[in-house]
């Protein structure tokens, strides 16, 4: 299951030049290099209105700053409703 971020304060915001955000939950945008191997972390999106969660791998060569989508799923209207409220500094 996706989570769900209503009432909840994202760890960080990063900004597109396109006005869109990506809301971090579970760590910082410039710390996801320090999480651990099976670590997992969610951008939602607003430029598509998703939410995705992401976990942490390790390749051949054991490093480990790869990480693959573990589940993503569409927000739903209340949720991007939320969004845009902290968007326009509601």
């Amino acid at each position: 299951m996706v989570p769900v971020y209503i009432g909840t304060a994202p760890d960080g915001v990063q900004h597109r030049g396109s006005g869109s955000r990506m809301f971090y939950f579970g760590v910082k945008p410039y710390e996801v290099h320090l999480l651990p191997v099976g670590a997992e972390f969610s951008i939602v999106y607003t430029f598509r209105w998703k939410v995705v969660v992401y976990r942490i791998l390790t390749n051949e060569s054991g490093q480990r700053n790869m990480f693959a989508v573990v589940r993503q799923r569409p927000l739903k209207p209340d949720e991007i409703a939320y969004f845009e409220g902290i968007m326009a500094g509601v």
